[in-house]
Formats: C-alpha cells, sequence, structure tokens
C-alpha cells in the first residue's frame, strides 16, 4: 500500500519544472563560484570545491528543499483535492511520509547535479590536481543527511500553508538568516535547520570553513529530524481537511 502511495504522488510531480529548477541551480551556482574564484586565488580543486560548496550548502541547496516541498503540496492545495486523498483507502501518514521521500529523492538529484557541474566546469577550467572524490562524497553525503530537519520542517509548515507566495515567504525566511547563524559554532547554530547543510558540506581548514562539532552536530540532525517528522506526520494525521 505505501508503494501504491509513492505509484500517487509521482503521478502529480511536475517534472519537468524540478529538473529545471535544478539545472537553474546548477548554472547559477556554478557561474558564482566561477566568479569568487577568479578573484586571485589558485585554480586546484579545493579552492574550487569550497566556493562552489558555499553558496550552494548555505543557500540554494535549503531553497531547493523548500520549493520541492511546496510545489508537491501545491497540487491538493490549488485543487481543494485533500479530501478526495484522504477518504481514499491509503493510510494519512502513507501519503504525508510518500512526499516527503519524493522531496529527498530530488535533493539527492540535486547534489549529483552539483558534483557534475563541478567535476564539468573544474575539468574546462584546467584546474590543476587529482579530483579528490572521496572527500568530495563525504560532504555530498553529508549534506545528504543534513538537508533531513529542513525537509521534515517544510514538510510540516507545507500541511498548513495554502498560499504559494506565504510558503515562499517561510521559505526565504529559513534561508536568509543563515548569513548570520552559519558564523556561529555548530553546536549552536545547527539547532536552526538550513544551516545544517553548510556545517556538514564545507571542507575544513579554509577560511571559510565553519566552527563544527561534528558529535553534536549529528546528534542535533538526528533529534530535530525525528522531532520533525514525528510532529509532521501527528498533524497532518490529526488535522481536519
Amino acid at each position: 500500500m505505501f508503494i501504491r502511495s509513492l505509484n500517487s504522488e509521482k503521478i502529480k510531480i511536475q517534472w519537468y519544472f524540478l529538473f529545471l529548477l535544478i539545472i537553474c541551480e546548477t548554472l547559477i551556482n556554478s557561474f558564482i563560484s566561477f566568479i569568487a574564484l577568479g578573484q586571485n586565488f589558485s585554480l586546484n580543486w579545493k579552492n574550487y570545491y569550497t566556493y562552489s560548496a558555499n553558496f550552494h550548502s548555505m543557500f540554494f541547496f535549503p531553497l531547493l528543499a523548500g520549493l520541492f516541498t511546496t510545489l508537491l503540496y501545491r497540487y491538493e492545495h490549488n485543487n481543494s483535492n485533500w479530501k478526495n486523498i484522504l477518504t481514499a483507502s491509503i493510510p494519512k501518514h502513507y501519503i504525508y511520509l510518500s512526499k516527503m521521500i519524493w522531496v529527498f529523492l530530488f535533493l539527492i538529484m540535486t547534489q549529483l547535479f552539483f558534483f557534475l557541474s563541478y567535476s564539468v566546469v573544474g575539468q574546462l577550467l584546467g584546474v590543476e590536481g587529482t579530483l579528490p572524490l572521496l572527500s568530495i562524497f563525504k560532504s555530498l553525503g553529508g549534506g545528504i543527511i543534513a538537508i533531513i530537519p529542513l525537509l521534515a520542517l517544510q514538510s510540516w509548515i507545507s500541511i498548513y500553508t495554502k498560499n504559494f507566495g506565504a510558503s515562499l515567504v517561510i521559505v526565504l525566511g529559513l534561508i536568509i538568516p543563515n548569513l548570520l547563524l552559519t558564523g556561529m559554532r555548530s553546536n549552536l547554530g545547527s539547532w536552526f535547520p538550513s544551516t545544517i547543510p553548510f556545517y556538514t558540506m564545507m571542507p575544513q581548514g579554509t577560511q571559510f570553513s565553519p566552527r563544527v562539532d561534528f558529535l553534536s552536530l549529528y546528534i542535533i540532525i538526528a533529534i530535530t529530524s525525528i522531532v520533525y517528522i514525528l510532529s509532521g506526520t501527528i498533524s497532518f494525521r490529526k488535522r481536519e481537511w
């Protein structure tokens, strides 16, 4: 029955639009990181990755998490279709978790596109040295884990926000404070879920490196993920549609 719920959500996804968002993010981030790198920094893979991951993890990746979630809820909100869906035999929590899983899969795709753009553009620019695959995959995997609390929180919020403009304001409201919060130590700043991808993806030992305590960071990720997922699931099941 859960597979049936996943397939039902799959039909409603605006695939072309979500992939367009991923491609736009990839191109914009590549351009910004290239411009930043071109200002007298040595052209090596570590420097290039630092600048690429900086913009991507602090702003674009969390932004897409919010946009993807909002778009997957928009179909039901716009068409007043909740009652039709929830009167079906599929349990409510299956529907809620199915939406989260699809958003999570699109965020994994976003990370893959980010890696492809980083490696391809780096080759075109003639970046020196060997591509540090192990550290990059560790960073990308950390970003995928780190996005879960924000995804869960945004899913919980999306239950109640029917207006796309209001949803967008909330998304931006969760991300803009990153400019200040990411300067804090991770054991404080990571309680704000949109900052966590920055803490996990940015390499250490550079001028932009955040101050990270990885043990406390992953404990916070686990705690906030569980709290937001359970709270959102319970809210979805109890809400009168």
